[in-house]
């Protein structure tokens, strides 16, 4: 699923922060997918403990030139993703 598209504006990135939880009572895998899919590149895959809440799974990095970053999870309906984006001109 789309999570967000980054800016595709001269000299505008995007910082791009997410959070899981995982509300399962087993581990869950979520897929990043980071503008494309080829692995290892657009890829980053990330093991969400039982229970987990809040956990880091992109830490502000930065995105532009309208890169999508979506997410899939191995059980539907079991992660919730947060997050925040600051925009950054310059």
């Amino acid at each position: 699923d789309l999570i967000h598209t980054a800016t595709n504006t001269a000299s505008v990135i995007d910082l791009v922060t997410l959070f899981a939880t995982n509300v399962d009572t087993v581990a869950q895998d979520v897929i990043l997918y980071l503008g494309g899919t080829t692995s290892p590149d657009d890829l980053r895959t990330v093991n969400l403990a039982a229970g987990a809440t809040l956990e880091v799974i992109l830490p502000g990095l930065m995105y532009d030139g309208g890169v999508a970053i979506r997410a899939k999870c191995t059980t539907a309906n079991v992660v919730i993703i947060d997050g925040e984006v600051t925009r950054v001109t310059g």
